[in-house]
């Protein structure tokens, strides 16, 4: 008997399975210190050997499968997809086995590792966006262009690999602390809040990278930071100008600024109410 295919119809944000990250089990906690209790779902990253890191790199992928349709659930499998190619990261750049190895291989074995990761990730998304289009889970009319949306989650991670393998050499327990899982964020206040995004992240990764280059180049990087922001300056002004001169142009045929609020919403609720009355009435 030919098996029976599940229609698109009969899938639900259940089918499409949210795999459960450290952070995810960190903001469960109720805690007001910077760092959640220890709450790694499959042990901590500084400790896993090549072949957990490959497992997690898998894992990483099926999620980034998961998080390649167009609808709101999507944002939730991205989330999650991004949390464990953090964890997958931290590992593959800070590794006590390569840490063992003599200085001068380290940084080719890191890489190397990396490299390897980041192909398994990459392999585990294509297979699992096939496999959802070819059951009928389908966010594209083409087989193909669903498979390029999750490799594009992949590949959108490139620089910060690149950036994460060159702290990894230079400050190695500065990634550590940048990419530790369970970190949350602090506010302004000094409270707490949910662990850091994966975005913010990769943020305080090339603060790193570009404080490094400022120990490197020195007045040149200076130099060339203060022309970016200057030119930037300046696109804003001009911007600014334009705006302007459109808005002189343009400006009295602006039609009137919509009122806002409950008020107008109940007034508007009853006039709507009127005009349903008058059409029933007839």
């Amino acid at each position: 008997m030919a098996k029976k295919q599940t229609a698109p119809s009969q899938l639900t944000r259940a089918n499409r399975m949210n795999l459960t990250t450290t952070q995810v089990r960190a903001d469960a906690q109720a805690s007001g210190k910077q760092n959640a209790e220890e709450a790694f779902t499959y042990g901590n990253p500084i400790t896993w050997t090549e072949e957990q890191i490959i497992q997690s790199a898998m894992r990483t992928g099926y999620q980034g499968g998961q998080a390649s349709g167009r609808s709101s659930e999507a944002r939730y499998a991205t989330t999650r997809f991004s949390e464990l190619i953090g964890e997958t990261m931290l590992a593959a750049c800070v590794n006590p086995q390569i840490d063992r190895l003599p200085a001068e291989e380290q940084s080719d074995a890191r890489h190397e590792l990396a490299n390897k990761a980041q192909s398994t990730i990459y392999r585990s998304t294509i297979q699992t966006c096939g496999a959802r289009w070819d059951r009928g889970d389908r966010t594209s009319k083409q087989r193909d262009k669903q498979l390029r949306s999750g490799a594009a989650l992949v590949s959108g991670k490139r620089q910060v690999w690149a950036n994460a393998l060159c702290i990894a050499d230079r400050l190695p327990g500065k990634l550590e602390a940048i990419l530790e899982p369970n970190r949350r964020t602090i506010h302004k206040d000094g409270s707490v809040g949910n662990t850091v995004s994966f975005e913010q992240r990769a943020k305080d990764i090339q603060s790193a990278v570009d404080r490094l280059c400022k120990q490197q180049h020195g007045k040149k990087w200076t130099d060339n930071i203060t022309k970016l922001e200057k030119a930037q300056g300046e696109v804003t002004d001009a911007g600014k100008d334009r705006n302007k001169m459109r808005e002189e142009l343009v400006g009295n045929y602006n039609l009137d600024t919509l009122a806002r609020g409950d008020v107008v919403t109940a007034e508007w609720n009853q006039q709507l109410q009127d005009v349903i009355d008058a059409e029933t009435a007839l």
